[in-house]
């Protein structure tokens, strides 16, 4: 067997372990992240290669689902960052970094970590085997899990001496499934059940089907130009077939167009010289078919279209013709005799290869933290045996926010307070917010849902209960809805009385909105926002912190001045019924709210939580009432 010889028989037989490979990696439980994409957050995916392809395809399955998703050039990240208090920066944004190899170029991508809230290596560089995986990427990794990047592995990690790679491409799809359903892509948890035997029937059944479909695709329909047709956001998802096609043919890498595009400048090439178009089909992509054979009609003779017709629909679709383009691959080397371990550039590289090694910086991720919802009970044991020994508990409200903004916008304010809290603290954990208060002041407004103030008592009672139960120091309860400070004030007293002596935990009660309102609207002020516009309900401040949280939900368009520089003292424009004193629910002005004073309006706010927070625990050390 001769050298080229050897080199596409490795090929081959990579080729045909894909099958089982990728049953066992679809087979396998979504990666526990330790944190799910918050709403308003942003998920960026980067990668380099046939890791880029990877990224994209996580991107569009994330945008799919409802997920804010998109995919970022690794360079991009390595460009500095914009001023956060432009908007550039959200609280939990995700950054999901696919490198199979983890080359020194993608290492470049950690340089932003401080960007982000959380997150996600996935390679095939992660196992502890110092056979397969050099110590210096070991140590790589060592570091990024110390700085809170959650690692997921794929098989892969041997996969060298070919230029163009089919395995890591294959299960880096697989991985990104997974991780959609970590994230939080509902669809995909649902399906990760079920579908891996159509998956991997219809990966090994697709190159006989092409051969059947396209017995006249051979490597002369390669030599001129070449297009891959996918409709919708489809071209997303097949970003690596034109890898394949430049790698494993070396031939020039094919553009991807939209049917409908082709008419600008793809036909005029097909009418110039004979070009072929590989037509990558789907059995749901709406009106594919029709546009298809309106192309068939007006190509002239010289060139081709050839449809790839795959069974699994959607995304999933990308795992067939991934088959498929491996398939021509192969059909391509074995008719030029060309030996896939060696191509031109080989060794060459290196100056461009290598930039990401000269620079080691990684910062730490931009907050951090842990979230109870997101664990499992063994990863909170191991917390709680540990340094982990005060939970936070978010509360927030149910109520009208004026016109323009949403029910649940105290509630989200609490999470992002809690979060932004716990990623400082390292011994807190953050608990679900709990989103209903005491709001009797807003119930003329429909849709508000109140609780009696013994209705809360007796939950943070019950709460309370079961952290003391699992041996948790401390509660702070962190509200950010003004009408459950007076509720808190009376409930404090009793929950210290009896949990506190009883059960050794300490209840914490942060200071609240009603407390911090000075600070928030001297804050805007230094902004130039006069503090009757930062109001003290859906005024300028509660709109800019939304528009940053969950830009979405904010009805800008309904934007107006509300009560401004009110008459009545607080107490009395908001009780017994605001709406008697404010008839659209708004006190203060949202028209000048914008996204980029969200962040300073945040991090002034946990400022004040986290002196109060460190005031009352050496109040308690100086006592001796809790541990050290």
């Amino acid at each position: 067997m001769s050298v080229g010889e050897g080199g596409r028989g490795r090929l081959a037989e990579r080729i045909a372990a894909l099958p089982e490979l990728l049953r066992e990696a679809l087979a396998a439980k979504p990666p526990e992240l330790g944190f799910r994409a918050k709403r308003g957050a942003r998920v960026v995916t980067t990668g380099l290669g046939s890791s880029a392809a990877h990224a994209r395809f996580l991107a569009q399955v994330l945008d799919d689902g409802g997920i804010a998703a998109r995919f970022a050039p690794l360079g991009a990240l390595r460009e500095p960052p914009r001023d956060p208090r432009a908007g550039d920066v959200r609280a939990g944004d995700v950054l999901v970094v696919f490198s199979q190899g983890l080359s020194p170029n993608a290492r470049l991508a950690f340089g932003a970590l401080d960007r982000f809230s959380h997150a996600v290596l996935v390679t095939a560089s992660a196992p502890d085997d110092p056979v397969a995986i050099p110590q210096e990427k070991r140590d790589l990794v060592g570091v990024l899990e110390q700085r809170g990047v959650a690692i997921v592995p794929f098989a892969g990690a041997e996969e060298y001496g070919s230029l163009l790679r089919v395995t890591g491409p294959m299960l880096g799809l697989a991985a990104a499934l997974r991780i959609a359903a970590s994230l939080g892509h509902a669809d995909t948890l649902r399906a990760l059940d079920s579908i891996a035997d159509r998956v991997v029937r219809a990966v090994a059944e697709a190159p006989e089907r092409l051969r059947r479909e396209c017995a006249g695709l051979d490597a002369a329909a390669f030599d001129g130009p070449l297009s891959f047709l996918a409709t919708g956001g489809y071209a997303e998802c097949v970003w690596n077939l034109r890898f394949k096609v430049l790698e494993g043919m070396l031939r020039p890498l094919p553009p991807v167009w939209d049917p409908i595009e082709v008419a600008h400048g793809a036909f005029q090439q097909a009418c110039a010289e004979p070009t072929t178009f590989l037509a990558l089909g789907r059995p749901d992509a709406w009106s594919e078919a029709e546009l298809l054979d309106r192309l068939a009609r007006i190509l002239p003779t010289k060139s081709r279209l050839y449809r790839l017709h795959a069974e699994l629909p959607g995304a999933l679709a990308t795992f067939e013709h991934e088959a498929m383009l491996n398939a021509l691959v192969m059909r391509f080397l074995e008719e030029r005799s060309i030996d896939p371990d060696d191509w031109p550039g080989r060794g060459k590289d290196g100056p461009i290869y290598e930039v990401g090694r000269s620079e080691p910086r990684i910062p730490a991720l931009r907050a951090s933290g842990h979230a109870l919802e997101a664990l499992a009970w063994p990863d909170v044991e191991r917390l709680f045996a540990g340094a982990v020994d005060t939970a936070v508990l978010p509360l927030g409200s149910i109520e009208q926010h004026g016109p323009h903004l949403p029910f649940a916008t105290d509630a989200w304010i609490a999470e992002s307070l809690a979060e932004r809290f716990c990623a400082r603290f390292p011994e807190a954990i953050r608990l679900p917010v709990l989103p209903f208060g005491c709001a009797r002041e807003h119930l003329a407004f429909p849709g508000t849902l109140s609780l009696e103030e013994e209705t809360l008592a007796a939950v943070l009672d019950d709460l309370t209960g079961s952290l003391a139960t699992h041996g948790v120091s401390r509660l702070l309860l962190l509200s950010a809805h003004g009408g459950n400070d007076v509720a808190l004030a009376a409930i404090l007293p009793k929950l210290r009385e009896k949990h506190g002596e009883k059960r050794e935990i300490e209840v914490i009660v942060a200071p609240g909105p009603g407390v911090l309102l000075p600070l928030l609207q001297a804050e805007g002020e230094r902004h130039g926002v006069a503090a009757s516009a930062g109001g003290l309900h859906a005024g300028e401040i509660e709109a800019s912190i939304l528009l940053a949280l969950a830009p979405e939900s904010v009805r800008a368009e309904r934007f107006a001045a509300g009560v401004v520089d009110p008459a009545l003292a607080p107490g009395d424009l908001f009780y017994p019924s605001l709406r008697a004193n404010a008839a659209d629910g708004t006190v203060g002005d949202p028209r000048g709210a914008e996204a980029a004073r969200a962040e300073r309006y945040l991090e002034v706010w946990v400022d004040a939580i986290g002196e109060a927070y460190l005031r009352e625990k050496k109040r308690k050390y100086a006592k001796g009432t809790q541990k050290a």
